[in-house]
């Protein structure tokens, strides 16, 4: 089912803008452990107090960052930094746009779809690369904390529980990545995906956020992927979040197959 030629026209084509992530991700990881290592703890706290900050916690790693006196707690709020998920994010619409709706932006996917490779393979091969480099992206997170608490010599910090953290950014990036599939299977412009699969992220985030401090949206917080992305609870419980794991893989996998359907059937311009 796979095209070994589509493959490793994929991965050199995006393996570039991949590596460049995947530095910028770890430094920043690594930076913010000596970051935190510089900040007394009391301090911590201290701003912890502030409601606004509080709030914002919440809505960055889905639970009240007072419960937690573990060093991992406060490592694990890197997992949910805007500038890591801006990365993420970032490079998944970039590769999820590019491997389908860019084709069909310059001209190329009728040219391609006429070569002897079933449009299923096409998708599915695409879908492979995709899938692999975000999932990897997300795991350079995990080892620039790893780098940073060996430079910074904290051993007190248990990389396993960080280590289901990062399974759970996975999921989040399954969940992400198949909806972004679907979008690009369904467009003709590339900026058009973009904007189209940005638009249900971004309304995610701010249900995120704004429910935190506006009960009434509490009702709508199951739209939001990022009510099944909980770092401080998986690192407060101490356990795998496998109902969470399982509702962003499943979304993600429905979408990824709506998006193969809708492949398979569509009518391709001509450029």
């Amino acid at each position: 089912m796979l095209n070994p030629a589509l493959l490793k026209r994929t991965l050199r084509d995006y393996l570039p803008i991949w590596a460049a992530a995947a530095i910028m991700i770890a430094g920043f990881v690594v930076l913010f452990n000596f970051a935190m290592q510089a900040i007394p703890r009391q301090q911590t706290e201290v701003w912890l107090e502030i409601p606004w900050i509080r709030r914002f916690f919440v809505a960055l790693a889905g639970a009240d960052a007072l419960e937690l006196t573990r060093p991992e707690g406060m490592l694990s709020f890197v997992f949910s930094h805007p500038l890591v998920w801006t990365l993420l994010v970032a490079f998944c619409l970039t590769i999820s746009s590019g491997v389908l709706a860019g084709e069909v932006d310059r001209g190329t996917m009728d040219l391609l779809a006429t070569l002897p490779i079933s449009r299923s393979r096409i998708y599915i091969s695409v879908s492979i690369v995709t899938l692999l480099l975000t999932i990897a992206l997300c795991w350079m997170v995990w080892l620039g904390a790893w780098i940073g608490t060996s430079m910074t010599g904290a051993t007190e910090v248990r990389m396993r529980l960080l280590a289901v953290v990062c399974c759970n950014l996975c999921a989040a990036m399954v969940c992400l990545s198949g909806w972004s599939l679907l979008v690009s299977a369904m467009s003709e412009r590339r900026g058009m995906a973009v904007a189209v699969a940005f638009g249900i992220i971004f309304y995610s985030f701010v249900i995120n956020f704004l429910r935190t401090m506006w009960p009434a949206l509490e009702p709508l917080a199951f739209t939001s992927y990022l009510t099944y992305y909980t770092p401080l609870v998986i690192i407060r419980d101490e356990a795998w979040p496998w109902s969470h794991l399982l509702i962003l893989i499943a979304i993600g996998a429905a979408c990824w197959t709506a998006g193969l359907l809708v492949l398979r059937r569509r009518d391709f311009p001509a450029r």
